[in-house]
């Protein structure tokens, strides 16, 4: 059957997270002098953070930690990665500083408008993510990527998180969509491409590195025009 919608993740896959957590960052550290260890940087700590992060997302994604003890150990466990040691109290204040300043930030990833202006009128555009609905459309508003999607599935919107099934299955409904009608986008190879894959989806993993052992995958957004045309 033709495909007809086009489900995308939001962090990594459209919106530049690493580039906008790297500029909070430098932000919060100008900011707050008095409560950063002396001789520590922005760009040492955000390759320690970003690191950590990561893999905390990719252990939320399998249930091996909750959100709460994401957000209250990243930056603790950044800090003590590079031989530092925060309270929880500093650790969820500096938490509350990034979170609060993420959202405001606009970088996309690169080619992510042009795709999205040849794709919208085509087909339906739909966002599919673990974050927070607030947050994630005050991003997508910011970055310039609001107008093109129909629909935001989020954590909060589906009572659910990727790779669930019922997360996929929701965002169906929205659409008004059968599974394969739909071709699902994303950089995380289990929440994006196995969890799409379980409900039915086609899915194609957005990987700049190359490493991935997706069956589709492409390094650059623009690539994606081949599982379409």
């Amino acid at each position: 059957m033709a495909i007809k919608h086009l489900f995308f993740d939001l962090d990594h896959t459209l919106w530049d997270f690493e580039r906008n957590a790297f500029e909070c960052i430098e932000e919060i550290f100008d900011e707050n002098q008095a409560l950063l260890p002396a001789g520590l940087n922005a760009k040492n700590f955000y390759d320690s953070f970003s690191k950590l992060n990561q893999s905390m997302w990719h252990q939320l994604d399998a249930k091996e930690i909750t959100h709460e003890y994401l957000r209250e150990h990243r930056f603790k466990n950044a800090f003590k990665a590079l031989g530092f040691e925060i309270s929880k109290e500093d650790s969820l204040a500096f938490d509350g500083y990034f979170l609060k300043k993420l959202p405001l930030k606009n970088y996309a990833i690169n080619g992510a408008i042009d795709l999205l202006n040849n794709l919208k009128g085509r087909f339906g555009l739909h966002i599919v993510s673990n974050g927070y609905l607030a947050i994630q459309t005050q991003k997508m508003q910011n970055a310039g990527l609001f107008h093109f999607f129909e629909h935001i599935v989020t954590y909060d919107v589906a009572n659910s998180r990727k790779p669930e099934k019922a997360m996929y299955e929701h965002a169906l409904n929205l659409a008004q969509c059968t599974p394969d009608e739909v071709i699902m986008i994303g950089d995380s190879y289990i929440a994006d491409i196995v969890g799409a894959e379980n409900a039915g989806i086609r899915a194609v993993h957005y990987d700049p590195s190359a490493t991935s052992e997706a069956k589709f995958q492409i390094q650059k957004l623009q690539d994606l025009h081949q599982f379409l045309d």
